[in-house]
């Protein structure tokens, strides 16, 4: 009988606790589980590089056990730190054969590194002690470290791109991406034996702008400056309100109020004051008629005084 030299690989691993680190404690935070060694046997993340991601900073954050089978997911510990960056594809208990191959996708971890562009594959050795424990076993770094060989960086390159345009930012963009001009726009490409550049130009009147019936209308001077004084860097004028003045923006408007002389009564008080008014000027105009009539009667009886004579003896008494 020839001599036992070594196991298989995978056979191998599920002796010990690789693809996890040979310092990980394998226990969970929220209970008493202890991830099996032969639950995984392999493992293999593929991850965009980005300056100040350590491999040995990922780890398995937690396993989510279904009745009919189980996912888990991979989480981040470090500078980008996000307790979940990927997730694997379902695993089902009934039919399950050992040393089965699942594939793990990059999600979006709401981090400031796009870990949606990881990629790999796990395999899964044997399920039987992972039955029965429905529920979510989270783990820590500590607990779930994976072995830093477990992680292959890709070479130091753009890995994809996003646009942002009027505040909306697309999905990453990878693969082959065309940079197309548009209207009154040119991309010129320069290559040279160490590298290519591209020049984005604005180009006026290069027969890239759309037709437009507004070409042959003069348009009338802008305002440059307002009693003598410019803008700011970018062209903008503040009108600013003082003592009982208010500035306030409309459609296509500005709207200057002056708050202390702001009327207190509605228009039904201000009908009162015109109906008042207009019985005073009624009465101011009865009373200079009676005046009139006054005066003229004066007139009269001073011109019927003054023509009376009197004797100067009818007032004489009699002899006696």
């Amino acid at each position: 009988m020839s001599a036992i030299i070594g196991t298989e690989w995978l056979n191998s691993n599920s002796l010990r606790n690789y693809p996890l680190s040979q310092l990980a404690t394998q226990q969970a935070n929220n209970s008493s589980f202890e991830m099996p060694n032969e639950l995984f046997v392999d493992m293999k993340l593929a991850v965009p590089y980005i300056a100040g991601l350590k491999p040995a900073g990922f780890y398995i954050s937690s396993i989510t056990v279904y009745p009919q089978g189980f996912v888990f997911e991979l989480g981040y510990d470090g500078e980008f730190q996000a307790p979940s960056i990927a997730v694997s594809s379902p695993v089902a208990f009934a039919g399950f054969t050992q040393n089965t191959s699942v594939t793990i996708k990059g999600i979006s971890s709401g981090s400031i590194y796009d870990f949606s562009q990881i990629s790999g594959v796990a395999i899964i050795g044997d399920v039987t002690k992972l039955q029965g424990a429905v529920g979510t076993l989270t783990f820590n770094l500590a607990g779930s470290r994976l072995e830093s060989t477990v992680i292959s960086f890709g070479l130091k390159r753009i890995s994809g791109i996003r646009v942002v345009n009027s505040g909306f930012t697309t999905p990453v963009l990878s693969g082959q991406i065309s940079l197309q001009s548009g209207s009154n726009h040119s991309i010129a490409v320069t290559s040279s034996s160490e590298y290519s550049s591209l020049k984005f130009n604005a180009v006026d009147g290069g027969g890239l702008a759309e037709t437009c019936d507004c070409n042959d209308i003069e348009l009338s001077p802008c305002i440059r400056t307002i009693n003598g004084l410019l803008g700011d860097a970018q062209g903008n004028f503040t009108v600013v309100g003082g003592d009982c003045v208010t500035v306030s923006n409309g459609a296509n408007s500005i709207s200057i109020s002056d708050t202390c002389a702001k009327p207190c009564c509605g228009c039904n008080e201000l009908q009162v004051v015109v109906t008042d008014t207009e019985n005073l000027n009624n009465r101011l105009t009865e009373l200079a008629l009676q005046i009139t009539q006054l005066a003229s009667s004066v007139a009269t009886l001073q011109n019927v005084c003054l023509s009376s004579s009197t004797d100067p003896t009818s007032c004489a008494q009699d002899p006696g």
